[in-house]
This record gives structure tokens, sequence and C-alpha cells, in this order.
């Protein structure tokens, strides 16, 4: 072979082997979805809708007697999304012996996702007595952008774009506690952080305070105006950052 062509080959082979790595960085990577007390109805599953569009992940709902070391081996992201009001109410039904499980499945590696109530539980407690130990994963309890509880759209300015998301009761994100926390969205009307992703240990954190997995039927169930477009594909983007 001419030494042109033969460089011309190991080029195309260079190319070849990068955009097969490329398709395959997400490839069998599985995704634990929690689905147990203190969870809204849907909330879960609109998780996975969002991850049944994302090629090469799979994924299955847990609830906290299925959380266990052999099924976070088998993990790459764990996903603990919207809630009730009551948050305390998933913190007694994990316990502290499935809580330290996942924080050291973050501090080995894995990724842990939490939108609203998820991103609330990422403090070092939920009841402001330091009486339930949360996760610990940011230095701080979180506190709700707004105070009124009730379902809202609300202007966020998500990598540089004001959209509308669907809000409730979801807090604004204090990332102390963070490695290089990266800030992904703010409150465009507050300024405030509401999506933030960072480095815990040997793991990563996502925190989501509105809801970008939000559908149109969650704003028409609550009486909200629904936006022209829906913005999942920004959940999927959040989560692909997590799995890399």
């Amino acid at each position: 072979m001419k030494p042109a062509l033969r460089h011309l080959s190991v080029l195309l082979m260079s190319i070849l082997l990068l955009s097969t790595l490329a398709q395959a960085s997400f490839a069998n990577e599985h995704v634990l979805i929690y689905r147990g007390p203190g969870t809204c109805p849907n909330c879960a599953e609109s998780i996975g809708d969002v991850l049944k569009e994302m090629p090469g992940v799979t994924f299955e709902y847990v609830r906290p007697s299925e959380i266990t070391a052999e099924r976070l081996r088998d993990a790459r992201l764990y996903v603990q999304g919207a809630g009730t009001d009551d948050v305390t109410v998933t913190i007694r039904a994990l316990g502290p012996r499935r809580i330290q499980l996942l924080r050291d499945f973050v501090a080995r590696g894995g990724s842990y996702l939490g939108i609203c109530a998820g991103a609330y539980l990422a403090g070092p407690t939920v009841d402001g007595r330091n009486d339930l130990r949360a996760f610990g994963f940011v230095s701080h309890e979180l506190d709700p952008e707004l105070v009124d509880t009730r379902a809202h759209v609300l202007p966020v300015k998500w990598r540089g774009e004001v959209i509308p998301l669907y809000y409730q009761a979801g807090p604004w994100i204090r990332p102390e506690g963070l490695e290089r926390p990266d800030l992904w969205a703010n409150y465009a009307r507050s300024g405030r952080p509401a999506a933030v992703l960072g480095s815990w240990q040997g793991g990563k954190v996502g925190l989501v305070g509105p809801h970008p997995e939000a559908t149109a039927e969650w704003f028409i169930e609550d009486h909200l105006p629904v936006p022209e477009r829906t913005y999942v594909e920004l959940a999927r983007e959040f989560i692909r950052a997590l799995l890399r």
C-alpha cells in the first residue's frame, strides 16, 4: 500500500473508532428511578418516558426495599424525582441504611439526579432540626423559589434561553458542597440557580428545581396555560451530562 493511502486508511480507522466510542458512550447505561412513598402520581413515569427516547439507556423503577448494593452495582444513575409536599415521607421510607448506600453509590462514581423534591433531599437534613438526615450532597438545606405551593408556569433561563417551565414548590439550588458546580439554568425573575450539575467525591450530582420533564398533561391537569412546545429534551440533555 502506498504511504499516502496507508495514512488515509489509518485516519479513516481512527475516525470510525472514535465514532463507535461516541455511540457506545451511552450503551448499557442503567438507571434506577425511585417510585416509593413520597412520590406523586405518574411523576416517576414521566422520567421513564424521558429515558425511553435515549438509545442505549435502560431503566427500572425501585421501591425502598429494592434499593440494594447489588442493584446499585449495575446502575449508572439514580433518580429521585418529584414528590409530595412532605419530603420527610421519602426520607423515613428510605431509612439511614439505604441513604448511606446511595451516598456510597455516588462516592464510587455513580450519578444522582434530584428533581424538585429530589433536590430538597440532596441537603444534609430535611426538617430544619438536624433530626432527619438526608443525602448531604450539598451543605445547606434548600429553600423554595416561591412560597406559594400551587403549580405555576415560571420563566427559566436555561443555557441562555428563557423558557416557560412547569414549577410547583421546587427549590432554588445552593451548590455549596459540590465541586466544580456548573450552572445550567436560573429562575429568570430572581436570578437564583434553578439547575446545577457538579461533582461529589467520585461521582456526579445534578439538581433541578422546576420540571423540564413535564408534558402538556401536567399543565392541563393544573389548569395552566400550555406552552407552545414542551422541553423534555432539556431533561435528556441534563441526563446525558450525568451519564458522561
